[in-house]
């Protein structure tokens, strides 16, 4: 009976617990595997952050991520990477849609799984120049927090900052060679 009444607290706070990320816990930076493409590529210095779909926004009862500390993340991401413009407006604009975020129940070690929808516009013609769906993991060990709510919590910041480093990567490669204005996906 005890530890059925720990599960019914657990699902009920864990969605509390998970909605309380910090924006500073979400900034990726580019991947070793992108980093000299950063001062050659289109984006360097010239990309915002447009539009941030969330949960909510799609009319989905469940919302881990709210769009303000998601864009608050993607924006310093772009920032400690190089990309984002910021003595002038964007050449470049991200939009976002966050379609899903596979959460677990209960457990040892918590894995999240976000699966983001990113879309890079050229604001001069408002075309796309890169699209993609990106999916990322990020296991939040029990060692490294004791509560399931903290370590929901945990495993969420680090699904979106695992994203944001995977789009990064994906987008800094799409477009090194890409003329601005033609889409790559």
């Amino acid at each position: 009976m005890r530890f059925l009444r720990f599960l019914v607290l657990t699902a009920l706070v864990l969605p509390l617990a998970a909605c309380s990320s910090r924006p500073e816990a979400m900034v990726a930076s580019a991947p070793a595997d992108a980093r000299g493409l950063v001062h050659s590529s289109p984006l360097f210095l010239s990309t915002g952050v447009g539009t941030v779909v969330t949960a909510k926004e799609q009319g989905k009862s469940w919302e881990f991520v709210s769009e303000g500390l998601f864009r608050e993340g993607l924006q310093q991401s772009l920032g400690a990477t190089g990309l984002l413009a910021t003595d002038r407006p964007p050449t470049y604009v991200v939009d976002v849609v966050l379609v899903d975020t596979d959460q677990p129940i209960f457990g040892v070690d918590f894995t999240v799984t976000s699966t983001i929808d990113y879309t890079i516009r050229d604001k001069r013609t408002d075309s796309p120049v890169f699209k993609e769906r990106i999916v990322a993991p990020f296991t939040a060990k029990f060692s490294e927090a004791f509560l399931g709510a903290e370590r929901a919590r945990v495993a969420n910041e680090g699904s979106m900052r695992a994203n944001i480093e995977k789009f990064l990567s994906a987008a800094l490669k799409a477009l090194k060679d890409a003329k601005a204005g033609t889409p790559t996906s």
